[in-house]
């Protein structure tokens, strides 16, 4: 674990560098390690026999990789696609929900995915290519892949509980705007969900710590309520930061309680992706509060009452 160059001041960025930086292989290296442990429990224990894995993604993107790249583990729909198939193939019921709230950005996704998933065996179920199947290898298995063009701040996910194993994938342009809603994970999880998360944290992506005070107040909220999901349900909650980052590139993942070690080896070998070096902590230790405090300085709090924040 590398410690922080607190000291050390960075030009602010102009302009965040969606998708395709330097820093965007570590992200994809980390959730795909993660949401494949998840998958592969899902798929074979028989403690989850019968239930659904649910994958929600709610900053899908484009679908785009650069020339040459394995479009399976360069892009989160791609990287999902690639872990449903695999569990559709050993029988298991898997729900795919791509979220995008740009127009423009949705219709380059639909384009994408109706070439990227018919090539990997999907059929597209609707004419308007909203929906996408995969029958699974022994027909007892199988993916439903749905792509919506919404804010999926709005979405309730109410159809989801009930012994689901859900991994939610939220990946906005910046912190400033994080697309997770509180309410509907804790929803899920009130309606027997077992929810895992993976949070990224683009806390100077495009400078946004220029901001004034009352457009930054939500943000120590949105790491205060993931903390609080995975303390309420037993679950451990890590936080990853890039070091000597302009941008404060960080990730926040919750994950079961006895796969600590493991999620600390999925961080450690992801980390070799970002060359500056990588800090990372849980929360129940000292250095936690030391990596929130670099990536969100001088962040004010939300207070009870402010119709400011």
């Amino acid at each position: 674990m590398n410690l922080l160059d607190y000291g050390q001041r960075e030009p602010l960025p102009t302009a965040p560098t969606v998708g395709k930086s330097v820093r965007t292989p570590l992200k994809h290296n980390l959730f795909n390690s993660t949401l494949g442990q998840v998958t592969g429990v899902a798929t074979t224990s028989a403690m989850f026999k019968g239930k659904r894995l649910v994958i929600l993604d709610l900053c899908a993107g484009e679908a785009a990789v650069a020339a040459g790249q394995d479009w399976q583990r360069n892009c989160s729909p791609g990287i999902t696609a690639k872990h449903a198939k695999w569990a559709a193939d050993r029988g298991k019921l898997v729900l795919v929900h791509e979220h995008e709230k740009s127009t423009s950005t949705y219709n380059t996704l639909q384009q994408n995915l109706r070439t990227k998933l018919l090539g990997l065996g999907y059929r597209q179920a609707t004419d308007d290519g909203d929906w996408f199947n995969y029958t699974g290898r022994f027909g007892s298995g199988g993916v439903q892949y749905h792509i919506e063009c919404i804010d999926s701040t709005r979405k309730t996910f109410s159809q989801f509980g009930d012994g689901d194993i859900v991994f939610v994938f939220n990946d906005p342009n910046s912190i400033h705007s994080w697309a997770a809603n509180s309410a509907a994970i804790d929803g899920m999880m009130e309606r027997g969900a077992l929810v895992t998360s993976f949070h990224t944290m683009g806390c100077n992506a495009g400078g946004v710590r220029r901001l004034k005070d009352h457009e930054r107040a939500g943000w120590s909220t949105y790491v205060d309520d993931v903390v609080e999901q995975s303390r309420r349900t037993g679950q451990v909650c890590a936080l990853v930061s890039l070091d000597r980052d302009a941008h404060r590139w960080g990730y926040l993942i919750t994950y079961p309680k006895k796969w600590r070690q493991r999620l600390a080896e999925h961080i450690e070998r992801s980390a070799k992706e970002w060359h500056k070096g990588v800090s990372y902590a849980f929360a129940d230790e000292a250095a936690f509060g030391d990596i929130r405090s670099y990536l969100l300085p001088d962040v004010p709090e939300q207070r009870a009452g402010d119709d400011n924040a």
